[in-house]
């Protein structure tokens, strides 16, 4: 069953999220294990492939489960790891087009870049997020990133799941005026100074992050939250003692 809060007047519910399938299981080890390729390719041909296999099975859960993976994958259950070889990737212009199966990058609406060792959006050969004006929906979680400045580009974003990284600091995220849908569970954030920017919020999730930890923060917090007439579904369990968790 559910777990449900009640935060400023506003019934706020999490819901267990239903296992990834037996057969998608299989699937996904016995492709990203059983690749084969030639032993005279190089490491780092073999490495680019695997990434391109585990980028396309990603998308397909993506599919597969919808909006109720995006938006219920706060809990650790839904995770399936498809682990990035070698050290942390770059989110390059041909990285979004493989993943995207799009042809540019400008016409690029939906994202799904996960479980990628993603550490830096500003590192040297990322794209430009100047240019994906029409992408809607985006999911970077279970990666490495602290720093969403770039983020701020995506006129067009309605929804982001960032769950599973070391975030901060979600501000860049408030200059997205189309959003509806934030996901930002088991991060680092304490603040969400200037929220209340996102008019068209309906759903956050920031379960388990560090909102509760200093009273002056919280009260921050609900001021906020009180600006979003639209927001119905609210998430902040697991924030520190301010916020009635550890």
């Amino acid at each position: 069953g559910g777990v449900s809060l009640h935060v400023m007047g506003m019934q706020t519910t999490t819901t267990p999220t239903p296992g990834v399938s037996q057969d998608l299981r299989e699937l996904q080890k016995e492709v990203l294990e059983g690749l084969e390729l030639p032993d005279d390719d190089e490491d780092e041909e073999k490495d680019e492939a695997r990434l391109q296999v585990a980028q396309g099975l990603a998308a397909l859960e993506e599919l597969v489960f919808g909006a109720a993976s995006r938006s219920e994958e706060s809990k650790e259950s839904v995770a399936v790891s498809r682990p990035a070889t070698g050290g942390p990737s770059v989110l390059s212009e041909n990285s979004v087009l493989v993943a995207s199966g799009e042809d540019s990058v400008e016409e690029v609406r939906h994202l799904v870049y996960r479980f990628q060792r993603l550490a830096n959006l500003s590192s040297p050969g990322t794209v430009d997020f100047g240019r994906m004006q029409l992408l809607e929906v985006l999911s970077l979680s279970h990666n490495q990133l602290r720093d969403l400045t770039p983020l701020s580009a995506l006129v067009s974003l309605s929804e982001v799941n960032l769950n599973f990284n070391q975030i901060e600091d979600l501000s860049p995220l408030f200059d997205c005026l189309q959003l509806t849908k934030v996901f930002a569970a088991h991060n680092c954030i304490s603040s969400v100074a200037g929220l209340q920017k996102c008019q068209h919020l309906q759903e956050l999730s920031l379960f388990a992050n560090a909102l509760g930890k200093d009273p002056e923060a919280v009260q921050e917090l609900f001021s906020s939250l009180s600006q979003l007439s639209q927001l119905r579904s609210l998430d902040l369990a697991e924030n520190g003692p301010a916020l009635g968790g550890k």
